[in-house]
């Protein structure tokens, strides 16, 4: 449900910042660069999650650990 409106936006993105500098990138490669680098932040999203909550939840207990990924999911949806 995420993928698809986000890869729309970034396609858009990526075609106003080309137009107005085309000598940035080169040809094609500004939607390798853009779709890799969310594909990654999405895979230490993957990864992080699960390492922070097992070692929060060693640390402390399970109510500690919720708090704590509530505050990183809450951070996230700060638009920026």
């Amino acid at each position: 449900m995420v993928y698809a409106p986000l890869g729309a936006d970034m396609s858009v993105e990526i075609d106003n910042i080309t137009a107005e500098k085309p000598h940035i990138f080169k040809t094609g490669s500004a939607y390798a660069q853009a779709f890799s680098l969310f594909d990654a932040a999405i895979a230490l999203g993957t990864i992080f999650g699960p390492v922070w909550a097992g070692m929060m939840y060693h640390l402390t207990n399970w109510a500690w650990m919720a708090v704590s990924l509530a505050v990183i999911c809450a951070s996230g949806a700060i638009p920026v």
